[in-house]
Protein backbone atom coordinates (compact mmCIF):
# COMPACT_ATOMS: atom_id res chain seq x y z
CA UNK A 1 0.00 0.00 0.00
CA UNK A 2 0.97 3.99 -0.76
CA UNK A 3 1.18 6.69 1.11
CA UNK A 4 1.16 10.30 0.25
CA UNK A 5 3.84 12.21 2.79
CA UNK A 6 3.09 16.41 1.86
CA UNK A 7 2.73 19.66 3.83
CA UNK A 8 -0.06 19.76 6.36
CA UNK A 9 -0.71 23.45 4.57
CA UNK A 10 -0.39 23.01 1.51
CA UNK A 11 -2.88 19.98 1.12
CA UNK A 12 -5.21 22.67 3.03
CA UNK A 13 -4.13 25.00 0.36
CA UNK A 14 -5.19 22.50 -2.45
CA UNK A 15 -8.42 21.52 -0.83
CA UNK A 16 -6.98 17.69 -0.57
CA UNK A 17 -8.07 17.34 3.15
CA UNK A 18 -9.81 20.05 5.24
CA UNK A 19 -8.67 21.94 7.80
CA UNK A 20 -10.03 20.00 10.26
CA UNK A 21 -9.19 16.70 9.59
CA UNK A 22 -8.28 13.16 11.15
CA UNK A 23 -5.16 12.21 9.02
CA UNK A 24 -2.13 11.75 11.05
CA UNK A 25 0.36 14.89 11.49
CA UNK A 26 3.56 15.84 12.27
CA UNK A 27 6.43 18.19 11.43
CA UNK A 28 4.60 20.56 10.09
CA UNK A 29 3.48 17.17 7.26
CA UNK A 30 0.40 14.60 6.81
CA UNK A 31 0.30 11.46 5.94
CA UNK A 32 -2.86 9.67 4.47
CA UNK A 33 -3.37 6.48 2.21
CA UNK A 34 -3.33 7.08 -1.39
CA UNK A 35 -5.98 5.42 -2.48
CA UNK A 36 -8.39 7.27 0.49
CA UNK A 37 -8.75 10.17 -1.59
CA UNK A 38 -10.52 9.21 -4.98
CA UNK A 39 -9.71 13.58 -5.47
CA UNK A 40 -6.06 12.75 -5.58
CA UNK A 41 -6.05 11.01 -8.87
CA UNK A 42 -7.63 14.56 -10.36
CA UNK A 43 -4.88 16.29 -8.32
CA UNK A 44 -2.09 14.33 -9.62
CA UNK A 45 -3.00 15.31 -13.31
CA UNK A 46 -1.50 18.60 -13.21
CA UNK A 47 -2.89 20.15 -9.82
CA UNK A 48 0.28 19.15 -7.67
CA UNK A 49 4.02 19.02 -8.89
CA UNK A 50 6.08 15.95 -7.81
CA UNK A 51 8.46 17.83 -5.94
CA UNK A 52 5.67 18.73 -3.83
CA UNK A 53 4.93 15.23 -2.46
CA UNK A 54 6.37 11.86 -1.52
CA UNK A 55 5.26 8.65 -1.92
CA UNK A 56 5.68 6.31 1.09
CA UNK A 57 5.10 2.55 1.95
CA UNK A 58 3.36 1.34 4.52
CA UNK A 59 6.75 0.30 7.04
CA UNK A 60 8.18 4.50 6.57
CA UNK A 61 4.55 5.77 7.61
CA UNK A 62 4.30 3.43 10.25
CA UNK A 63 7.68 4.85 11.64
CA UNK A 64 7.01 8.12 11.06
CA UNK A 65 3.25 8.20 12.76
CA UNK A 66 4.90 6.20 15.64
CA UNK A 67 8.10 9.36 16.01
CA UNK A 68 4.65 12.02 15.72
CA UNK A 69 3.05 10.54 18.33
CA UNK A 70 5.91 9.54 21.00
Amino acid sequence: MRYILINEQLAIDLGIIEEKHYYRTGEKKVIFKEDILTVWKDYKKGVIEDNQFEYIDTKKALKLIEKWTQ
